[in-house]
């Protein structure tokens, strides 16, 4: 294997297992707060109470996220771009989206608005399905690869 291709391999792959780990231990706090909800709800019942279910969709994780307006939306995507160069369309639709989901915000529109975003002026297309900020191209093409970490 190349050895640049190992390198992204190799690092990709220690990437992949922070996010299996801080995915586990999410679980595990999402477990433990359920079963406190559980033993909080058993005690209202007790005392007569009966527990409020809008908040227990809100504890389940069924309650609405706002979504991403179109200015967040491009915002987002000026931001990845600053941080990281020139990127690719897929990649920048990963980056953009992840620091929405980030901030809290839904994603059910997040398809739609960022290909309207990417006919915006201050961006620019370069090097085919890559954007970078407007005049801010093909120069900057290799400090961008390094920018991103690999």
């Amino acid at each position: 294997m190349n050895p640049a291709v190992k390198e992204i391999c190799e690092k990709l792959l220690a990437i992949r297992e922070l996010c299996l780990t801080e995915t586990t231990d999410l679980r595990t706090q999402l477990a433990e707060a359920e079963k406190e909800l559980e033993q909080v709800d058993a005690a209202l019942t007790a005392i007569g109470e009966k527990p409020s279910s809008s908040k227990k969709k809100r504890a389940s994780g069924k309650s609405r996220l706002p979504c991403a307006t179109k200015d967040e939306v491009l915002d987002t995507i000026h931001e990845v771009l600053r941080e990281n160069g020139e990127v690719p369309e897929d990649d920048l639709k990963s980056l953009a989206g992840e620091k929405l989901r980030k901030r809290g915000k839904s994603l059910s529109m997040f398809g739609r608005l960022f290909g309207n975003c990417l006919d915006d002026p201050s961006l620019e297309p370069v090097n085919g399905n890559r954007y970078a900020l407007a005049g801010q191209g093909a120069s900057d093409a290799k400090t961008s690869a390094r920018k991103v970490g690999f």
